[in-house]
Parts: C-alpha cells; sequence; structure tokens
C-alpha cells in the first residue's frame, strides 16, 4: 500500500508533526517563516519554505490537509485562493482538517496580523464551493475552563453563542 501524504499549512515549528492522530503519513510542512523552517532543518524535519496561496505543490498528491490558526492571517480573496489550492493538491476522498479563530473569539481582534474571522456556515460554505463534502464542523475549545467543568458545558460549546466559540473547526473530503 502506499504511502498516504499531508500537509501542514502555516505549520511553524511542525509541532502537529508528533501527533498521534498523524502517525503513518509522510509529512510536508509549509510555513513562510525562514528561521522557523531553518530551525526545524536543524531538527532532521524537512519544511517548505512558502507563502501560500500557491502551494507548491503537484496536483492529486495530497491525502490529509491540516491547519491551524493560519487562514484568518490572509485576505478574503486569498483565503479563497487557498482554498482552491487545497482542492488543487488533493487526492479524491483527502481529508481536510482546519481550525481558525470564531468570529465569536474577542481576542481574535486584538491580534493586528488577523484579517477575517469565521463561522462554522461561512467557513463550511467556501469549502464546500470550492468541491468538498462538509462531514464536520462547529465550534471548539472552552480550553480555558477549568477540565472539570469542561466536561459539563462540551454540548453548550456547539452552539453559536458567543461566550463558549473560541474556534471554528472543519472537517472534509474531497468530492
Amino acid at each position: 500500500m502506499a504511502t498516504k501524504t499531508m500537509i501542514d499549512l502555516g505549520c511553524g515549528n511542525a509541532h502537529y508533526l508528533t501527533k498521534k492522530r498523524f502517525k503513518g503519513y509522510k509529512y510536508i510542512g509549509i510555513d513562510n517563516d525562514p528561521e522557523r523552517v531553518e530551525k526545524a532543518k536543524k531538527k532532521g524535519i524537512k519544511l517548505i519554505d512558502a507563502k501560500v496561496p500557491p502551494i507548491p505543490l503537484k496536483k492529486n498528491t495530497i491525502d490529509l490537509v491540516w491547519s491551524s490558526h493560519m487562514i484568518e492571517h490572509m485576505s478574503r480573496d486569498d483565503q479563497h485562493v487557498l482554498v482552491e489550492e487545497i482542492a488543487r493538491v488533493c487526492r479524491k476522498n483527502a481529508r481536510v482538517l482546519i481550525k481558525c479563530p470564531s468570529i465569536y473569539n474577542f481576542c481574535f481582534y486584538d491580534e493586528p496580523t488577523h484579517q477575517f474571522a469565521f463561522t462554522h456556515r461561512s467557513l463550511s460554505v467556501m469549502f464546500e464551493r470550492a468541491g468538498f463534502k462538509t462531514i464536520k464542523v462547529g465550534y471548539t475549545s472552552i480550553r480555558w475552563l477549568p477540565l472539570w467543568l469542561q466536561k459539563y458545558v462540551r454540548y453548550i460549546a456547539m452552539l453559536p453563542i458567543p461566550f463558549f466559540c473560541w474556534e471554528v473547526y472543519y472537517e472534509g473530503r474531497k468530492k
């Protein structure tokens, strides 16, 4: 069986490379911070130093796309181009996992490099228009609550109630 390939867009220091759910994938990290790319190279991790979009990979080569807190740093036009690029590099049935700040996250507005926040609907519509089927979308991160309290409010956090909507997550598959 061929090895599956994943890309981590905006990978930073390649922190997610060590996550168990990504074991078994050939890892390609992409970041546009030359210092982070150089540090990763010293650790033996191969990253691509590039600003996306475009994604510097061939068409239909990726089985999993992961991006955590990167897309909100782009202009609205670049976000749409990025999603089209993700569709271009993904094989059929490739998974896409995206996390970004929610429009309801008051901290989003304190970061000067943030350009556009999402609701669960705006994120899923953008990917659906590019040829993805939404598997799961919603709000996460009640991490600011004590652990003992998180289990009691987990279901409330899935509702679009501004106080609980820290992040938006999207999971989809390419049609």
